[in-house]
C-alpha cells in the first residue's frame, strides 16, 4: 500500500492518508526492531527511495540483495540471480554501445563539432529504436521482414503491421538516406 500510495494525484486524499498511515507504521517497524534485519533494511530503503522513483534494474538488484539474506528464499534467489545475470549481459552489451556513444559526444563538445554530435546522436537513437524492437517487441517473422526491408532500403510495402512501417520510416529519416 505504501508504494501504491505514491501514485496518487492532488485530489486523491485517501492516498495521502494511506501514505501517512503506511509511512508511520513502516517507520515504527524499523525503529522497534521487531522484524528481521534484511526486512528492516528493505523497509528503510523503500521509505527513503520509493520503488517507482528508482531505476528498475538498480531496484531489482537491490531486492536481490535483501532476499539473499532471507534463508527461506534461497531457491528463488538463485533462479532470480541467474535470470538477472542473463539480462545483465544483454544490458551490458547495449550499454557498451551507448557508453561509447556518450563518450564520443562528450569528446566532441566544442562548437565546431555540432554536426558530428547531431549525426552521432541520431545514429544512437536509430540503434536504440532497432535494438528495442528486435529485443522486446517484434515477432520473428516480422523482424525478418524488417531486416530485409532495411537491407534493400526500398521494401516498405512488404512490411506487415503499421508499427514496423513506422519504425522503418523513422530509422530511414534519422539515418538520412
Amino acid at each position: 500500500m505504501y508504494e501504491a500510495s505514491h501514485w496518487g494525484t492532488r485530489e486523491e486524499f485517501i492516498l495521502d492518508e494511506a501514505l501517512a498511515f503506511t509511512t508511520s507504521n513502516l517507520e515504527s517497524l524499523v525503529v522497534s526492531q521487531s522484524c528481521p534485519d534484511h526486512l528492516r533494511e528493505y523497509i528503510g530503503h523503500a521509505l527513503e527511495f520509493p520503488y517507482h522513483k528508482g531505476m528498475p534494474r538498480l531496484e531489482a538488484r537491490q531486492y536481490i540483495s535483501y532476499y539473499e539474506k532471507d534463508e527461506s528464499r534461497s531457491d528463488l534467489v538463485e533462479r532470480i540471480k541467474h535470470s538477472f545475470k542473463i539480462s545483465t549481459w544483454e544490458t551490458e552489451t547495449r550499454g557498451e554501445f551507448l557508453h561509447s556513444s556518450c563518450s564520443q559526444l562528450a569528446a566532441l563538445f566544442e562548437p565546431h563539432f555540432t554536426l558530428s554530435r547531431n549525426v552521432l546522436s541520431k545514429w544512437c537513437m536509430a540503434f536504440t529504436l532497432l535494438d528495442d524492437t528486435y529485443d522486446s517487441y517484434g515477432l520473428f517473422e516480422e523482424l525478418q521482414q524488417l531486416t530485409k526491408a532495411m537491407e534493400s532500403k526500398d521494401a516498405m510495402d512488404e512490411l506487415q503491421g503499421d508499427y514496423l512501417k513506422s519504425i522503418y520510416e523513422t530509422v530511414l529519416n534519422i539515418v538520412g538516406t
